[in-house]
């Protein structure tokens, strides 16, 4: 069981805070024929709780549950992304594209879900849909 927050019953917050990655299908056949010329590898990913990586900007207040013994029926604050927060995914891009970087990819200029890191001799990607991802090495 996951704790899913009623983000339908918040304002809308402006587009830029509810972006969520979502590499083109274009790209994903770009990035497959590339890896059948080229005999790379082709790993699938999911990230699991990836919502919860995402720090949120605006505080976020819950009732706890009886799941939470002597403090059932406080008020909390929630500083995690949540699945049903209208900014989580947003909130976990940043912090997927941030990770992504340290590891020296950047962003392709044709789909910004897309990330390129040179190699000696070939070129490895990471297509990231949400929080799923297709790693070509």
């Amino acid at each position: 069981a996951r704790l899913v927050a009623g983000g339908n019953f918040t304002e809308a917050p402006p587009p830029e805070d509810i972006y969520s990655g979502v590499v083109g299908m274009e790209t994903i056949r770009y990035c497959m024929q590339v890896a059948a010329m080229n005999n790379l590898q082709v790993c699938a990913a999911d990230v699991g709780n990836a919502f919860l990586y995402g720090k949120t900007r605006e505080k976020v207040y819950v009732i706890a549950g009886p799941e939470f013994g002597d403090d059932a029926g406080k008020r909390m604050i929630i500083d995690k992304g949540l699945y049903g927060l209208r900014t989580s995914g947003a909130r976990f891009h940043e912090h997927l594209s941030a990770k992504i970087r340290t590891l020296g990819f950047v962003p392709s200029k044709a789909d910004d879900d897309l990330w390129i890191r040179a190699q000696a001799d070939h070129y490895e990607f990471i297509a990231t849909y949400i929080d799923d991802l297709l790693i070509f090495s």
